[in-house]
């Protein structure tokens, strides 16, 4: 019911009976215990599935979906897995994602062409796959020219649109099928991966980067010659991780945020061998999203590693990290026959943060005349939990009579100078100071207020 960002697990509004939670970009679906399947967030491509393109701030039903058992979410579109081994999709249909032999979009579910009975379904940015009863991965969606990430076996390079499902010619018995972004994996009946498509960032794990694809499949390797081995589960987005029969995990690809679980300062924006998630055991299952990792352990706690920007990690802070860090809050239900999946603990009863806001606003207090020393206050403000406060001095070719929330165009940063207070210079001489002070409550937008500039420097 709103769109603050919040850096901690907060209840979904209106679902209280959730099998399965699977996100895409800025939009997230669910299945109900009732096998309907509810979806919120962004919505201009129809990946709502609600017969309109209106972004929904709460869940709502999707159109005609009754008997799901399984979801995949791409960047823009949907798909459900049904009793029987149908699929239906919904939302953007630009090179076919949503296989029923079009492209065009599609704002209600639209029924997968194909004679065949799936057991599982995979998601990726631009494309879906599905096993069939007999271990066969079927493929729609974007298969580029050069990379050819689908492994269909197309011979025109330039045949990319894939509309309806297609099966991978190299693989006659597949545990597990992952789609990243211009690259795809498999999880072989062997326990070998392998993957084929774009290695700019080594999302094959061949230890190769910065080359041209491969539209021929790769063996993941931990290191040159060596296969990785014992997988059990793998999850993609712009790199891909494999769960092993041990407990740990392995990812190997992008890196730029950390999302491989190696410290990017090290291994710079890319992983390009299969490498040991460190700290992490006793692991459960896996599951990506944009530069963020997330695993369930066997306690049924939930850890996550990458990006942070909007609060992924529910650390209370916005800084990525590479080590896999603890949510907090946050429970794993197991359901039958189905993957753990996660939720909020619904002990935790998460209070709904409230943005800062001054009642009074900043001022400065000190004589104008360089050498002195001039003091920042920042007023009475209040929010929910207590606001951070971040400083920054400004010099002004005019006196600003009033404050304000909007920086005046005569007022330039004066750089460096973010404390509490400030000495004067000569290059302030025959300016005007003024303060412009920023409030945040954790898991809120940031508020800021620019104080009433001092007399000019002498």
């Amino acid at each position: 019911g709103t769109t603050s960002v919040f850096e901690g697990p907060g209840n979904v509004n209106g679902i209280n009976n959730a099998v399965e939670v699977s996100v895409g970009y800025e939009f997230a679906c669910a299945i109900l215990a009732t096998k309907e399947v509810k979806c919120w967030g962004a919505n201009g491509n129809g990946q709502l599935g609600i017969g309109s393109t209106s972004d929904q701030s709460e869940p709502v039903l999707v159109t005609g979906i009754n008997n799901a058992k399984a979801l995949a979410l791409g960047w823009f579109h949907a798909c459900a897995l049904l009793d029987g081994g149908s699929v239906k999709c919904w939302g953007e249909n630009g090179d076919g994602y949503l296989g029923d032999g079009t492209t065009t979009s599609s704002s209600i579910p639209v029924t997968v062409v194909t004679s065949e009975v799936f057991k599982s379904i995979r998601a990726g940015s631009w494309a879906t796959c599905a096993i069939n009863m007999s271990d066969r991965p079927f493929c729609w969606g974007y298969n580029g020219s050069q990379t050819g990430e689908l492994g269909i076996g197309v011979t025109n390079p330039m045949v990319t649109q894939v509309k309806v499902p297609t099966v991978d010619v190299d693989v006659i018995a597949a545990l597990d099928h992952s789609i990243g972004s211009e690259s795809a994996c498999v999880l072989k009946a062997s326990h070998e991966v392998i993957c084929r498509g774009s290695q700019y960032f080594g999302q094959l794990g061949t230890g190769v980067v910065l080359q041209s694809p491969s539209k021929e499949a790769q063996y993941v390797q931990t290191s040159a010659g060596v296969h990785l081995t014992g997988a059990v589960e793998l999850s993609s987005f712009d790199g891909h991780c494999a769960l092993i029969e041990n407990g740990t995990v392995k990812c190997w690809g992008g890196n730029d945020e950390g999302q491989a679980g190696v410290d990017p300062s090290s291994y710079a924006y890319q992983d390009a061998f299969a490498t040991e998630v460190s700290g992490l055991t006793g692991v459960v299952a896996i599951t990506s999203g944009f530069h963020t990792t997330c695993a369930v352990l066997q306690d049924l706690s939930v850890k996550c590693w990458g990006r942070n920007r909007e609060g992924q990690l529910a650390n209370g802070s916005t800084d990525f990290d590479f080590r896999p860090q603890a949510i907090q809050g946050v429970t794993v239900m197991r359901t039958s026959g189905a993957t753990p999946t996660v939720s909020p603990t619904p002990s935790a009863s998460p209070t709904r943060p409230v943005a800062a806001s001054a009642s009074v606003k900043p001022t400065v207090t000190g004589t104008s005349k360089v050498g002195r020393t001039l003091t920042a206050h920042k007023g009475t403000w209040a929010g929910s939990p207590a606001p951070t406060f971040k400083y920054q001095w400004y010099s002004c070719s005019k006196s600003i009579k009033s404050t304000s929330s909007v920086i005046d165009r005569s007022c330039t940063k004066i750089s460096g100078k973010t404390a509490t207070t400030i000495k004067l210079e000569r290059a302030q001489k025959g300016k005007y100071i003024a303060l412009l002070v920023t409030g945040q409550s954790r898991g809120t937008a940031a508020k800021a207020w620019m104080s009433k500039s001092t007399g000019k420097v002498s």
